[in-house]
């Protein structure tokens, strides 16, 4: 049997090398010529960044999946509002402002984002990508109770505009809404492999480590721990992002003990620093009840675990309790942030009393507006009520009384019983496609994957009950990747042996050859 010589693997790794070469040849050649003609010239410095965009464009264009890669590692590093730090170099990377010159949060004027772009770009070449005789469409057992939700949310944008409701305004609420699912259907478009789901976890241990050292470096160095408790050192959505680091290496600690995840255990501390000093108790408390969803969900995945996972669990809550007791008239730091959380509850601080009340009044608005229409909602671009007076934000928060903090009220708020019976749907959907994955895969990697998705999913509900995260860009996005890696959990558990056999196949062809 005679093979053709593009079989033969040594013209093959001859051309990939030859491809290689040329490519880091181009990669260093065209952009120092530019810089030269810059110089030369005296060009803007901006004009360095036009061939890495077309660069970067065409990437996405013949490879999708790289799109979706960006997006979720400019979730997880780049704040949605410049945050004002003397440190802070991504302020000057503005992928969630508007292109019209206005920041996110500037409600004078609605533009177009470079999220939006690279998503519009992503779309494309998912679209160029689609055999025209035989269409692919998004799969996945969560794509249809998605797509009831979706239909709510379209209810409610139109019943909000029936009766007066600013459209721009209801744009507002609908973009992080849009990026949600836009990331959910390239997910379930894209993710074909486990390989692709190691790039997804390096990607967000990467980008969580760079925050992490960000806020260690901002509160010893920079602000040189003269915060006290009194101002945020990241953005509020880094705390819950940040804690999903956490998680990570608490499930790596259950399912793989290797040494890259023992490695990882050296920049853990630095990162709970950077969460617990950013002053969001929905954060850490957020961390609790991922660290225990895993404790609960491994004990029953995994019968050998259930001895050792039992003596940590009592080992938390005696180390919790003793941790609390010695630390509880600790004023200032990180242990103090850590027991802050259970302490707001019994002997709150200024501000947390503070905060406590805003919170209070908030809701008590908000269950008051949804009453005034409890089937379909206000619909969106209405202010809720405010009966209970609100106070302490509307001057840095032009959407307060649009947006608010408690996410999971805003939901039926807006969409009424509809939409909170199509939420929770959905949520409830997802959580028990993951439990079903975990259960019914041989595939290690893919059931720790879905634990993780699992236990992410109800630190992202429990922080959207105190502070904006469904309605946040970034955490949207993240929200978005987590729901498609759930429904795509069986294929990707199914794909790995497929691939396994592909490859043991062409190796016999070329050694029959």
């Amino acid at each position: 049997m005679s093979t053709s010589v593009d079989m033969h693997p040594v013209p093959m790794v001859r051309r990939r090398l030859e491809r290689a070469t040329w490519l880091v040849f181009g990669s260093i050649a065209v952009p120092t010529a530019i810089c030269l003609i810059a110089i030369i010239r005296g060009l803007p410095w901006q004009i360095l960044l036009v061939l890495p965009l077309v660069l970067g464009a065409v990437a996405v264009l013949r490879k999708p999946v790289v799109g979706l890669y960006t997006l979720f590692a400019a979730a997880l590093v780049i704040p949605v509002e410049p945050l004002g730090f003397p440190d802070s170099f991504t302020d000057n990377i503005p992928f969630f402002s508007n292109l019209s010159g206005g920041a996110s949060l500037n409600v004078s004027g609605l533009g177009i984002t470079p999220a939006e772009i690279l998503m519009s770009i992503t779309l494309l070449g998912v679209i160029g990508s689609i055999n025209v005789s035989r269409v692919s469409w998004p799969t996945g057992r969560l794509m249809a109770a998605y797509a009831v939700f979706g239909l709510t949310v379209v209810i409610g944008e139109i019943n909000g505009l029936s009766h007066g409701g600013d459209f721009k305004l209801s744009l507002w609420e609908l973009r992080p809404l849009v990026y949600a699912f836009f990331a959910f259907t390239m997910g379930t478009f894209l993710l074909k492999d486990r390989n692709q789901l190691k790039i997804l976890l390096a990607i967000l241990i990467l980008g969580e480590i760079f925050m992490g050292f960000t806020g260690f470096f901002r509160y010893f160095v920079t602000l040189e721990r003269t915060v006290a408790n009194a101002i945020p050192i990241l953005a509020h959505e880094d705390s819950y992002l940040l804690s999903l680091f956490v998680l990570a290496v608490a499930i790596g600690l259950v399912w793989f003990r290797r040494p890259s995840v023992f490695g990882l255990l050296v920049f853990t501390p630095i990162v709970i620093i950077a969460l617990v000093e950013n002053h969001r108790r929905s954060g850490t408390g957020a961390l609790a009840l991922e660290i225990l969803a895993v404790l609960v969900i491994a004990f029953y995945l995994e019968p050998a675990y259930r001895k050792t996972l039992a003596w940590v669990g009592v080992f938390l809550v005696i180390g919790g309790v003793a941790f609390t007791i010695v630390f509880w008239n600790q004023q200032y730091g990180a242990l103090a942030e850590l027991i802050r959380p259970v302490k707001s509850m019994i002997d709150p601080n200024a501000r947390d009393l503070s905060s406590d009340i805003y919170r209070i009044a908030e809701t008590a608005n908000l269950r008051l507006t949804y009453r005034s229409s409890p089937f379909f909602g206000i619909g969106f671009g209405h202010p809720y009520y405010v009966v209970y007076k609100q106070a302490g934000v509307q001057k840095y928060d032009p959407l307060w009384n649009i947006i608010p903090h408690n996410n999971l009220l805003w939901i039926p708020m807006r969409m009424g019983a509809i939409g909170l019976i199509a939420f929770w749907g959905l949520m409830t959907a997802a959580i028990v496609e993951a439990i079903y994955v975990a259960k019914s895969v041989n595939d290690r990697f893919v059931r720790a994957a879905m634990v993780f998705t699992l236990a992410a999913m109800l630190g992202l509900l429990f922080n959207a009950y105190y502070d904006i995260s469904l309605a946040n860009y970034r955490d949207a996005i993240v929200v978005g990747v987590m729901l498609a890696i759930i429904s795509r959990g069986v294929a990707l558990a199914k794909a790995e042996p497929a691939k396994q056999n592909q490859v043991v196949t062409e190796r016999a062809a070329v050694d029959a050859g």
